[in-house]
């Protein structure tokens, strides 16, 4: 058993109840977004407004999102606890905590991260201090990237905590090839890392509005698109090994049988039968996957370059009206 140790920072701003983390999410924007139109980080004259609402969407988006991941995340394990060898049990991890020194550790990633990406913003003059309006929208800009990489960085590694818990799993599971369907909750969860991680994406179509330059875009898309794929194949290879692994041991089988067929009776009668088993064993799929999964993928990843399209199409529009 993993030791009780502090639930994640982020999550103890999550609203108790089935619903909260999406009541948390507009708690959050509306307290952000305040706190922004406040301190006039939206109203100020060559202020970027984009960037701004990127920081209130993306810090109210990853805690929520990763509650509500975390719950699925149960879900799928108590699924597939049952595909397990009998008396055996993977390392239990909690998906809601870790401990202080692993919290700790991610804080100082995501700040050594932030503060490498404002160095860059600085070397670019995408930030500068050359008068004090400029130094107030500077300060509210450092203040929010600062957190969204802090945030960001911990969700994420919290997400390969996930990850490596079904890992684990897959590698331990017994595969029935003909099966396939109890497997179905390592797509799931698949499905729902590369879902999270696309709706943080497309929160990066704000930056269109106004504020957009590619050193402030790339570094966090990218800090965001690369994890995604490593964390949906993390699940799926082993277990696509495993059932490629169970595959080649009854096709084995099944050569056997029939090279002992044809050089004993030779009987249509029986062969035929081991010939058709054998070509379904074949034509088992090596992915948990199945059509709607791969239609939903594409989907999901679709959804990023859209809201970006979108997002420069508002932008020409209100500038056409402005002009």
């Amino acid at each position: 058993m993993t030791p009780n140790h502090p639930t994640f920072w982020f999550l103890k701003l999550i609203i108790p109840g089935r619903f909260g983390w999406l009541a948390t999410f507009f708690l959050i924007f509306l307290v952000l977004f305040g706190f922004y139109w406040m301190s006039g980080a939206l109203t100020m004259p060559d202020s970027p407004q984009g960037v701004i609402l990127f920081f209130i969407a993306i810090l109210a988006y990853l805690p929520s999102a990763y509650a509500w991941i975390a719950s699925r995340a149960d879900q799928c394990r108590q699924q597939l606890m049952e595909l397990l060898p009998s008396g055996e049990t993977p390392e239990w991890v909690d998906f809601h905590r870790r401990s202080v020194r692993w919290q700790l550790l991610y804080l100082a990633g995501g700040l050594t991260m932030g503060s490498i990406h404002m160095m860059m913003l600085f070397w670019t003059d995408n930030l500068e201090f050359s008068s004090s309006l400029a130094t107030r929208i500077t300060v509210l800009v450092m203040l929010g990237s600062m957190l969204v990489w802090v945030v960001s960085t911990t969700v994420i590694g919290a997400l390969f905590e996930c990850a490596y818990a079904f890992r684990d799993i897959a590698d331990r599971i017994e595969i029935n090839l003909f099966k396939l369907e109890q497997l179905a909750p390592f797509a799931h969860i698949a499905s729902v890392f590369m879902l999270a991680l696309v709706g943080a994406q497309a929160a990066f179509s704000l930056m269109l509005i106004q504020g957009f330059t590619f050193v402030a875009f790339v570094p966090g898309w990218l800090g965001l698109f690369v994890p995604m794929f490593l964390l949906m194949a993390l699940p799926i290879v082993p277990v696509r090994r495993s059932i490629i692994a169970a595959k080649a041991i009854e096709l084995a089988r099944v050569d056997k049988l029939i090279t002992a067929e044809r050089d004993g009776h030779n009987d249509p009668a029986t062969l035929a039968p081991l010939l058709v088993y054998k070509r379904e064993v074949a034509e088992v799929r090596e992915l948990p996957f199945d059509v709607g999964s791969y239609a939903r993928a594409a989907f999901y990843l679709l959804l990023p370059p859209l809201t970006w399209v979108g997002a420069a199409l508002i932008e020409n529009v209100v500038d056409s009206f402005v002009g």
